[in-house]
């Protein structure tokens, strides 16, 4: 059970889960014969204010709001597609503030960490 402080509120992770998995949105690629760039920026995602508030408040290293890629290969492969793959965290955050307002509620995150290819 993780708990930290930020200004009057505690944040406190009753329990939850961290995975890696397949971002569901493609990564825009450029193709010049058999050579494939990609420069592209994803965006970390917070289900709430109070996922992205418990995050700050624990210091859980998701302080960047984005990833930059960029990268280039050669392929000869007839179809080439990337996506994110992702730190999934899914947890349940309680904040307390002035001893007197509580709110429990699920949360998630995700979170990028580099790219996943598919090519047929």
């Amino acid at each position: 059970m993780d708990h930290a402080y930020t200004g009057i509120s505690n944040y406190q992770i009753e329990s939850g889960t961290r995975s890696i998995e397949t971002g569901s949105d493609a990564i825009r690629l450029t193709r010049e014969n058999n050579q494939v760039h990609t420069k592209s920026t994803v965006q970390v995602r917070f289900s709430d204010d109070l996922a992205k508030d418990s995050m700050d408040a624990l210091q859980m290293n998701v302080s960047s709001n984005s990833l930059a890629l960029d990268d280039s290969f050669q392929t000869k492969a007839k179809s080439v597609r990337a996506f994110s793959k992702e730190l999934f965290y899914d947890f349940n955050v309680t904040k307390n503030s002035w001893l007197i307002l509580s709110s429990s509620k699920q949360v998630h995150v995700y979170s990028p960490v580099g790219m996943e290819y598919i090519m047929k």
